[in-house]
């Protein structure tokens, strides 16, 4: 999702399934709720490239959601209302072949606009209970453009903004961090740009490769 704003730059976060993806047996692009919460594969190719996502966030499988809300560029000065978790549940179906690609999108373009094609709910804070705030309805069909394939950036938030302007949520959330963040190191601040430049699997908060482990 982008949203662009004037005098500033664009707010952008991602919301998945899940990183596995769907089977080639699910059909149906809109199977499953979205969310800016990614769960933790088993997938170990999958999992090499989590480890890549540590060089840049200790919470690589949330991205953040401050600056959507914040009212001026200094987020920590003017933060706004943000929730914790988005969850997209999709209110629409279109067929989406594995093997078939230009149908796929096909399918999509021809979603009609005035179509609601997900119900948004929000988590406030860490184990809170889902409430519903509104629709994604389209306004226009979906279309293919060179400049969205090629040109359009997305750049997504860290979850450690969010922490910083929360601590509390990451508080509550030390009992379960691995499995929440990914990783037992999550902090209010994402790795400096030394860190991230080093191997993820040489770092005090990752557990260390054994000799015998596969080089990939």
């Amino acid at each position: 999702m982008k949203f662009l704003r004037d005098g500033r730059e664009s707010a952008n976060f991602v919301a998945m399934y899940t990183l596995d993806g769907q089977t080639c047996n699910e059909t149906n692009f809109f199977e499953h709720e979205w969310s800016n919460h990614v769960p933790l594969t088993d997938n170990f190719g999958l999992q090499i490239v989590a480890a890549k996502f540590w060089q840049a966030s200790y919470c690589p499988i949330m991205v953040g959601l401050s600056d959507m809300a914040s009212t001026s560029p200094d987020e920590l000065a003017a933060p706004g209302t943000f929730p914790f978790q988005l969850i997209f549940k999709p209110l629409v179906a279109s067929q989406c072949d594995c093997l078939d690609y230009s149908a796929c999108l096909g399918n999509l373009a021809s979603i009609a606009a005035g179509t609601p094609l997900f119900e948004v709910s929000a988590l406030a804070l860490p184990g809170a209970a889902r409430q519903a705030i509104g629709t994604i309805t389209l306004t226009s069909q979906l279309s293919t453009s060179n400049f969205g394939d090629e040109h359009l950036f997305f750049r997504h938030q860290h979850m450690e903004d969010d922490f910083a302007i929360e601590p509390k949520w990451l508080s509550s959330l030390q009992g379960d961090l691995k499995a929440q963040c990914g990783m037992t190191g999550a902090s209010t601040k994402p790795p400096a740009i030394e860190q991230g430049c080093s191997s993820p699997f040489n770092s005090t908060t990752v557990p260390q490769m054994l000799q015998s482990d596969a080089l990939v």
